[in-house]
Order: structure tokens, then C-alpha cells, then sequence
């Protein structure tokens, strides 16, 4: 079931299940964003703090 709300707009009054979906997200746009800087060799580290759209590269964030 969480595999395929991660898919869809969370819809749901229980904060906790919409933040972990929210988390969930973010974690991986994160890693795919590493990814693809790995390819070009850029190190992450240079760009700590920098914003990207509404999501900062910040990590723990």
C-alpha cells in the first residue's frame, strides 16, 4: 500500500503516514539528484545549502 501511495497525492488526516510519504519523496529525489551529479562528477559537498526548486540539498533536511 505504500509503494503505491508514494505514486499518488498523499489523501489522508494522519499527519505521521503523510509525512513519512512526504519523506519517503524527498529521499529519493535527493538520491536521483546525487546520482545524476555523480555522472557529471559534481561532489554534492560543493553545493551544501544550495536551494533546488522548494527542496534544499541540505542533507537531514
Amino acid at each position: 500500500m505504500l509503494a503505491e501511495s508514494e505514486q499518488q497525492q498523499p489523501i489522508t488526516y494522519n499527519h505521521y503516514y503523510t509525512d513519512n510519504v512526504q519523506k519517503s519523496r524527498l529521499d529519493s529525489t535527493q538520491k536521483t539528484i546525487e546520482r545524476a551529479m555523480e555522472k557529471v562528477n559534481v561532489d554534492p559537498d560543493d553545493l551544501e545549502g544550495t536551494a533546488v526548486g522548494n527542496m534544499s540539498l541540505e542533507r537531514g533536511v
